[in-house]
């Protein structure tokens, strides 16, 4: 397994390496870096498939560096001095949470979940690779407590992700459904869908213009506001000209 550690500060990442030691020949150890921006280039340039990331990072987090890979194909352990962000971690889809310092128990145990985790993955891609979606899946079925709706898919305006439930706004109104927002991923793949921030996956075909002042969002058609990601600014526009 390829990883690399993201953390400002340079007492942990040596012990984190030191803990570390114990996988020679299991874990390649690519890099290291000391802050978000170095982060994103080190992820970009090696491509790993672990990343131990820190929480506080100032003047960021580590749940910013996120903002710049909406559908990460890497597994992420949270490293912090605070347990106060363990539910935002979740809500990231980290596979653990480990408290400093960090100690070998606990690190096997991340690792093995996170071994686990990219194995899942691994067979979904298989699946998917090998099965043919049917041309006449037009629809989506939203489950509430006592029904199912179903929604054609070129109706829905956007997504919010909103802790582990997720506000599909349509052209005829908002149903909340408890489900995170990843579950809806593999369901929207017409390309008329786009993850415009790892919070929100857009209907190009409703997007009405994208403001670049204020921080820079997305209007849609109906008025609502919705964010874009700075790292998917040239992507997002790419895409409108294509498909919206």
């Amino acid at each position: 397994m390829r990883a690399v550690i993201v953390d400002d500060e340079r007492t942990s990442r040596t012990r984190l390496t030191e803990v570390l030691q114990v996988y020679q020949g299991e874990i390649d150890l690519l890099g290291e870096a000391d802050s978000l921006e170095a982060g994103v280039e080190l992820i970009e340039t090696t491509q790993p498939n672990l990343v131990f990331l820190d929480v506080e990072m100032p003047p960021y987090t580590g749940f910013d560096l996120l903002d710049y890979f909406p559908q990460p194909d890497f597994s992420i352990i949270f490293t912090t001095a605070y347990t106060k962000y363990a539910i935002e971690a979740i809500r990231a889809s980290a596979v653990d949470y480990l408290l400093k310092p960090i100690s070998l128990p606990e690190l096997k145990l991340a690792i093995l979940r996170a071994e686990q985790s990219r194995g899942q993955s691994e067979l979904i891609s298989l699946l998917k690779h090998n099965l043919q979606k049917p041309a006449e899946e037009h629809k989506i079925a939203l489950a509430s407590a006592d029904e199912y709706i179903f929604i054609d898919k070129i109706n829905i305006l956007y997504l919010e992700a909103a802790r582990q439930y997720t506000s599909v706004y349509t052209t005829e109104g908002e149903h909340v459904v408890s489900k995170p927002l990843r579950h809806f991923t593999p369901l929207l793949q017409e390309p008329y869908f786009f993850r415009s921030h790892r919070s929100y996956i857009v209907n190009l075909k409703h997007v009405k213009k994208w403001v670049r002042h204020g921080g820079g969002y997305i209007e849609m058609r109906n008025g609502d506001q919705v964010k874009l990601s700075p790292s998917l600014k040239k992507e997002f526009i790419l895409h409108c000209k294509r498909y919206g």
